[in-house]
């Protein structure tokens, strides 16, 4: 299986390991927590970038739908997904005076 599961069917490999698929996770997170968070399209352009790069497709085209949806669904109690409407609103909240702050004072109590 090599660390590559596919939660739908156990037999069938993904094409990122678990690891792989978490620093994508947590990418996506980190930047929708700075209000920069990344459409369903965002994310499969963001995907095959990332698999162009890790030497596991030939070009950087963006993973088709299918990919997205099982990667969502593996992931669903850690990716929140937003629709490029609701990125300006978030987008405002973010750079609040007082939610920058919080994210600095956050940052600085991990180190």
């Amino acid at each position: 299986m090599n660390g590559q599961i596919d939660s739908d069917n156990y037999e069938k490999e993904t094409l990122f390991s678990s690891a792989e698929e978490l620093r994508l996770v947590e990418h996506a997170e980190n930047s929708a927590g700075l209000g920069f968070g990344y459409s369903n399209t965002s994310m499969q352009r963001l995907a095959g970038e990332l698999a162009y790069k890790l030497l596991k497709r030939p070009s950087d085209k963006p993973l088709r739908n299918c990919w997205l949806y099982s990667f969502l669904k593996r992931w669903d109690d850690m990716v929140s997904s937003l629709k490029p409407p609701s990125l300006d609103t978030t987008r405002t909240k973010a750079t609040t005076p007082k939610h920058f702050l919080g994210h600095i004072l956050k940052t600085n109590r991990r180190r």
